[in-house]
């Protein structure tokens, strides 16, 4: 008899956010979960590299980086009141198994230097898209994102209507497709998350406290920086310079990840 796989998001929700007695606690558990399990795949990755099998690594490394992911969503639903909220919880915990929000919490806290929300939003929204628009006028046709290279195009062989060929990853073996530099960049997003977690960032306690400080707040893109800084500032508990940007801070406290609740 035939059956489907119930929803995974909904479930999601179900046990952290209903059944939990202590939801904190869990989603602390959690996060140590997902930075073992993406430091596993990324030396499996180096394994694969290491072999001259660059494509494979690749996917690998995309995976890793959708796991860093993770750990950002799960930030995301400790910054909000969760009895106020929870119908963007229920939408965090479907994102929580979407490929391009994945990669995009990491794209945007690791790699971005961004200005505000307002241009948060945007490169989110860019960020997680499963598709690119092209330039006609250019001649380039309309792409798929980066993210779904990343996983699709190293383990399909497919066939491309604009070229009117087919597609074979293991051709793409002999170049690499700058696995160095995903490596490198995978490599750090561990170090920094592996730092945090040393340092008790993800702690229960810690993250009672994270809650508290934020979900006085619900941010949205036209939310000020100076509101993103309050909260930071109530979190760490100490003076922070009459100056300092949320990004600044974004980038010396893992923790401090940027609030895309509103754009899932």
């Amino acid at each position: 008899m035939q059956t489907r796989r119930p929803e995974p998001g909904p479930a999601l929700h179900q046990g952290l956010f209903v059944k939990s007695q202590d939801p904190i606690a869990a989603v602390a558990e959690g996060i140590g979960y997902l930075i073992r399990n993406a430091r596993r795949l990324y030396e499996d990755a180096k394994t694969l590299s290491e072999a001259n099998r660059p494509v494979s690594a690749e996917f690998l490394l995309a995976t890793a980086k959708e796991e860093v992911g993770k750990v950002f969503l799960l930030l995301d639903m400790i910054k909000l009141d969760f009895a106020k909220h929870e119908s963007i919880l229920r939408r965090l915990c479907r994102a929580f198994y979407n490929h391009g929000a994945k990669s995009a919490y990491t794209t945007l806290n690791i790699e971005y230097k961004l200005a505000d929300l307002r241009e948060a939003k945007e490169a989110f929204t860019d960020a997680k898209a499963p598709w690119v628009l092209g330039e006609e006028e250019d001649g380039v046709p309309d792409m798929p994102n980066l993210w779904v290279m990343e996983r699709e195009w190293r383990l399909y062989v497919d066939y491309i209507e604009e070229d009117s060929e087919w597609f074979v990853p293991a051709g793409l073996d002999k170049d690499g497709w700058g696995t160095k530099a995903e490596l490198d960049f995978v490599g750090n997003c561990l170090r920094r998350a592996e730092q945090a977690s040393e340092k008790g960032s993800f702690e229960p306690e810690t993250l009672v406290a994270y809650h508290a400080a934020f979900s006085k707040h619900y941010f949205t893109e036209a939310s000020p920086d100076r509101e993103l800084v309050k909260a930071a500032k109530d979190f760490l508990g100490i003076a922070l310079p009459n100056d300092v940007r949320f990004w600044m801070l974004q980038e010396k406290y893992f923790i401090l990840s940027w609030p895309l609740y509103a754009f899932v």
